[in-house]
């Protein structure tokens, strides 16, 4: 869970950053990484809810 709030911090002022500087040449790079930490931020989030959720309730 701690690296998922730390990737809903970064990737979305990233992604900013790449928006607001849109004539640069690594505009592309930076805002598909923004995108990627956004989707690991996700992916993070729901593989920590599962863990507290079985060690809350139990493995099925």
């Amino acid at each position: 869970m701690a690296i998922s709030l730390i990737f809903m911090f970064i990737s979305p002022v990233i992604i900013h950053s790449a928006f607001k500087n849109q004539n640069h040449p690594l505009y592309i790079p930076i805002l598909i990484l923004g995108l990627i930490g956004a989707g690991f931020a996700i992916f993070m989030a729901f593989k920590g809810l599962k863990t507290i959720m079985e060690s809350m309730f139990g493995k099925k």
